[in-house]
């Protein structure tokens, strides 16, 4: 399931992602075994809780144990407005390490157009061209990438980024055919409009084929996870439940489980939604799902359940994903 890791609870959210994490290991492969081999570009989209972020977090912990550098950035709903805020934030380790002069020295001509849109260099009289400094910042990555080789950089929630990092973003990903460099950015679909949506479409574009759209955990996976949390014991009909109330979602799964193990109740019977009764948003029961009492018990469990029943699994309503 993950390189070198068991499928475990702990591991949730990488339930189901074995595909995309071989993707990871390949690309990283082919990044660690040549300087001058392409770069690449890796798209990871889907909705919240699907598991975007732990795949970052996977890419991270392989490839530092591959002893590349890793760099990360994440796009901010409420800094969206803040030019060149997030790629200042995935720079950031590399800026905090280079002495003005060698700032300089690295960034060559580029140093008085991107510098200050890097917060490295005061800004020059008057606006500068954004193509210009586009150029400039793609030219400034260029070299950073070749100093820091084998670099990974990392972009989270790329639907939330500053219409200058998409600028720039998109511009640098056309041009990985001659910088050693791996890229791997998440986005959800929509949530964005205008010059940003074309922009990260161009990303998407650049990728081609290492575009993977993230689906919501299987039946037979939420199955596994939810005995791999709570116990073997867990029976078909209690598994069938949970993935009925969360849809799959590998966040909302985690959330529930995470209830259950925290109930009150530890010597009944458990449905999904009976120990989320306090903090769930009142919802009106679904027929649909067919739910019934599952009879799991928890392991030692010794006496039969208490005489008021579980609230149904439809009462759950799971908190919002990062």
């Amino acid at each position: 399931m993950t390189e070198g890791r068991p499928p475990t609870a702990g591991s949730a959210p990488l339930w189901e992602r074995d595909a995309e994490i071989a993707t990871v290991a390949q690309a990283l492969d082919v990044l660690c075994a040549d300087q001058t081999s392409a770069g690449s570009l890796l798209v990871l989209r889907g909705e919240a809780g699907l598991g975007k972020t732990a795949l970052l977090a996977e890419t991270r912990r392989i490839a530092e144990r591959r002893g590349c550098a890793v760099w990360s950035a994440r796009g901010a709903e409420t800094l969206r407005s803040v030019p060149f805020h997030v790629v200042r934030q995935l720079l950031q380790p590399a800026l905090l390490s280079l002495l003005p002069e060698e700032a300089r020295e690295y960034l060559g001509d580029w140093y008085d157009i991107a510098g200050p849109a890097l917060g490295i260099a005061d800004p020059q009289e008057g606006s500068a061209d954004p193509q210009y400094v586009c150029d400039g910042l793609v030219a400034a990555v260029r070299r950073l990438a070749r100093r820091e080789w084998p670099l990974v950089l990392l972009l989270d929630d790329a639907h939330w980024s500053d219409q200058e990092t998409l600028r720039w973003l998109a511009a640098f990903v056309e041009r990985l055919d001659d910088v050693s460099v791996l890229v791997v950015v998440t986005r959800r679909p929509g949530e964005v409009s205008g010059d940003g949506a074309r922009l990260l479409d161009t990303v998407a574009e650049a990728a081609g084929r290492s575009v993977s759209n993230l689906s919501a955990l299987t039946p037979d996976a939420t199955a596994g996870l939810t005995r791999a949390t709570l116990g073997r014991h867990a029976d078909d009909a209690f598994c069938r439940e949970v993935w009925a109330v969360t849809g799959g979602n590998p966040y909302d799964t985690v959330e529930l489980l995470a209830k259950v193990q925290d109930s009150e109740l530890p010597r009944s019977r458990h449905r999904p939604g009976n120990c989320a009764r306090s903090t769930a948003r009142p919802a009106a029961a679904d027929s649909s799902t067919g739910s019934r009492d599952s009879g799991w018990r928890r392991p030692g469990s010794p006496g039969p359940p208490p005489s008021s029943a579980p609230a149904s699994p439809s009462t759950w309503s799971p908190a919002s994903p990062p």
